[in-house]
């Protein structure tokens, strides 16, 4: 769903004076008149575009339901009510898109595109049509137009990658994705769609922090659970695979600097490799959250006192935070409740004031500050 939160100011027409000195009588009587009317008039637009905001409100509330022939009817009376609302404009043209009305919507987009201030949804639909009716090329030719104008978005990088996934080009969607986290880091979507091409290319341990990035953005949703089930099924193929070339060499190692109070950094890769293996017996490849939680705490322990050049030095640094807020394991039961749901709901249950607790921390506290450097591949 496109977001529309643009306000506009329109100018007010200049009073011509002329002969004021022979026509102060007529005058005086024009201003009164136009005093008397002034309220009425501002009551008037009030009205309207209270009424306005009512129907965009409900219009999205269509959309969210799937009911686009209602959103684009609401959206229409919006607009007509309140002709220089953009934000009506672009809504009505996403609600044509999705009705597959590309023509009108397309029509709505293209004076929003040319305008002396461009509205970078327009492009993303604009292109969304093309892109829908076979025309993948002049799609792209759209974004990137779009990309002129707004050099760092994320959503036109999202919309590349879409179209070239959807031409089954993989690594250039995965390109187009991952360069939109490296300008615009707390972009939730480009991590969703890049997560599950990782996934499928045996990169486990990139999937599980792009899925963890975008599940702490989002925080909830549809997209959140495939996330949370992604990221334990990271987790479960890199083990069942060869998870020490999965995750292993992400992790800080003594050549970075790392070191502990209570352990040897010399046994990082002994503990780790325990840990996974008292976890698993021949007939399962099924990991708890609980355990889990332990091997994902080892980076904790081995955060260097100066930065190395680690790619996802970021969500390590935000691992810590929660670590040292005492959250640690409500948090894993966080990400990881929808792919245990059974596990998560009796852990939460003997642990609700915990829990609760560390809903509240969330809430005052966010991922977002460590993404000034991007969680992401190195190129």
């Amino acid at each position: 769903m496109l977001q529309f939160d643009r306000l506009f100011k329109s100018e007010s027409k200049k009073l011509q004076l002329c002969s004021l000195v022979n026509r102060r009588l007529p005058l005086c009587i024009v201003w009164i008149c136009l005093l008397l009317a002034a309220p009425s008039a501002f009551a008037q637009s009030e009205r309207l575009q209270k009424e306005a905001r009512q129907l965009a409100k409900e219009a999205r509330e269509s959309i969210s339901l799937g009911e686009f022939y209602a959103a684009a009817e609401k959206f229409s009376r919006a607009s007509k009510l309140v002709p220089k609302n953009i934000d009506y404009q672009i809504g009505l043209a996403n609600a044509r898109y999705f009705l597959q009305d590309f023509t009108g919507a397309m029509t709505i987009c293209m004076p929003l595109m040319t305008s002396k201030r461009p509205l970078l949804e327009a492009f993303q639909v604009f292109g969304n049509c093309q892109d829908a009716t076979g025309k993948s090329y002049e799609a792209l030719a759209t974004y990137r137009l779009g990309l002129q104008h707004f050099p760092k978005s994320g959503a036109l990088y999202m919309e590349m990658g879409i179209v070239e996934f959807g031409r089954n080009r993989d690594a250039a969607a995965l390109a187009y994705w991952e360069t939109g986290i490296r300008l615009q880091p707390d972009f939730a979507p480009n991590y969703y769609f890049a997560a599950p091409v990782l996934l499928k290319m045996g990169d486990y341990a990139w999937a599980a922090n792009y899925a963890e990035v975008m599940i702490n953005l989002s925080q909830s949703g549809e997209r959140v659970t495939e996330m949370s089930l992604l990221l334990m099924q990271a987790h479960e193929a890199a083990r069942q695979f060869d998870y020490q070339k999965a995750f292993l060499w992400q992790f800080f190692r003594p050549s970075d600097g790392a070191t502990s109070a209570t352990m040897e950094p010399s046994r990082y890769h002994q503990l780790l490799n325990e840990a996974y293996s008292s976890e698993f017996t021949d007939t399962t490849s099924r990991i708890s959250i609980g355990k889990l939680a332990e091997i994902r705490r080892f980076v904790c322990h081995w955060m260097p006192a100066k930065a190395p050049k680690n790619a996802a030095l970021s969500l390590y640094q935000w691992q810590q935070r929660v670590v040292d807020a005492g959250f640690w394991n409500a948090y894993n039961y966080w990400l990881l409740a929808d792919a245990r749901p059974e596990k998560a709901m009796n852990w939460l249950e003997n642990n609700k004031s915990e829990f609760e607790e560390f809903e509240t921390w969330l809430m005052r506290n966010s991922i977002h500050k460590h993404l000034k450097r991007a969680v992401v591949r190195p190129e």
